[in-house]
């Protein structure tokens, strides 16, 4: 797992996100902002399809997703063969320190509560990290 990516890498993004709008609306930020390529994923099933099919350099994790949630989404990949260079970031409204254990425990790398600063974001996945 890397730290940060280089500026000029386009990465494979996959949002993964239960509100239509808020997913949309931040793959198409990605996609326009930073060139990246992204997928978009409104269930805990559909991330693990994409994911498995496409194989994402990075996926954005909401926690709170019906039937199947973050921590299980994130821990099912991190069970995929050669999954290990993924980084998975949630971002989500579980910002107690429970919920930041409990997702280092289920193999999440960065841990971001909304509401997000997109710079922030923006910032980690071009390289030059959070500040």
């Amino acid at each position: 797992m890397s730290d940060t990516f280089e500026s000029h890498t386009p990465l494979r993004i996959l949002v993964v996100e239960d509100n239509k709008d808020a997913a949309d609306s931040l793959a198409m930020l990605l996609r326009i902002q930073c060139a990246h390529s992204v997928d978009v994923a409104y269930t805990g099933l559909q991330a693990l399809q994409i994911a498995n099919v496409r194989r994402p350099d990075v996926i954005l994790l909401d926690l709170g997703l019906p039937i199947m949630n973050g921590y299980q989404v994130a821990e099912a990949v991190r069970a995929m063969p050669d999954a290990e260079e993924i980084v998975i970031i949630a971002i989500t409204g579980h910002s107690q320190p429970e919920a930041v254990d409990a997702s280092a425990a289920a193999g999440i790398d960065l841990h971001l509560a909304k509401p997000v600063d997109i710079r922030h974001l923006l910032s980690y996945l071009s390289g030059r990290g959070l500040s």
